[in-house]
């Protein structure tokens, strides 16, 4: 492509025109600007289908406060930490979570984690001083492992609509909202009936195990187990 240009006037003449090349052109390539059509309608076709619909990553934490009744590994810690401090009560004093972390297993950053919920929760205390650390901050017999579950992950729910009535549009009508709460006030109830001295004290904790042991197995897609003993499933008896 060539445009008409003005050339110098030469003795008093009017200025001439002469063609001039143009600058080439700065569109894409064909193939380029195919390709960029391609990738947002690929996008809507493949992509869209498998997640519209799916819940969240935060949806499927099972330690997001009010949404699962599932020990969640906060919660397990949690009692770890606070069965060290009860079973140090009164021998050792204070313990530090240099000492915990190495009776538990549990890094010391994560330890410290723990304790500002344990401690915001008033289940422990801070020590200060050279032989300082942590401590319960009432008897073991007084804190249940509902106040423990609760500090450790919030308020506990078998449906998370339950917590947060607010949010439910069909709240005043759900058919399964009655049954989700007497769930709750029977999960409630089962937490306040065993307190933190339970998972300390030897003999209680061995009634406890024996009272566990005694419960028929689950037969679930994941575990084995069904309600034949052992040696009744090594037979292959019915």
């Amino acid at each position: 492509m060539r445009v008409r240009g003005l050339l110098p006037p030469v003795d008093g003449q009017r200025p001439r025109s002469c063609p001039v090349a143009a600058a080439p052109s700065a569109s894409r390539p064909t193939g380029v600007r195919v390709l960029l059509y391609l990738i947002p309608i690929g996008f809507i076709v493949f992509y869209l289908p498998t997640t519209v619909g799916e819940p969240r990553e935060e949806d499927k934490s099972s330690s997001r406060p009010g949404s699962t009744v599932k020990a969640t590994t906060r919660t397990r810690q949690c009692i770890g930490f606070l069965i060290q401090l009860a079973t140090a009560s009164g021998e050792e004093g204070p313990l530090s979570l240099a000492a915990i972390s190495t009776r538990t297993g549990i890094s010391r950053r994560y330890l410290e984690q723990l304790a500002i919920l344990l401690k915001n929760a008033g289940l422990i205390v801070g020590v200060t001083g050279r032989r300082g650390g942590y401590m319960l901050a009432r008897n073991a017999e007084d804190i249940t492992i509902h106040d423990i579950v609760t500090a450790a992950s919030g308020p506990v729910s078998f449906a998370g609509c339950v917590a947060d009535s607010m949010g439910c549009m069909s709240a005043e009508y759900c058919q399964c909202r009655p049954l989700w709460m007497l769930i709750d006030h029977e999960i409630e109830k089962v937490l306040n009936a065993h307190r933190l001295d339970e998972l300390v004290d030897r003999s209680r904790l061995d009634a406890l195990r024996a009272r566990a042991n005694g419960l028929p197995r689950r037969a679930d897609a994941s575990s084995p187990w069904t309600d034949r003993t052992a040696p009744e499933i090594a037979r292959g008896g019915g």
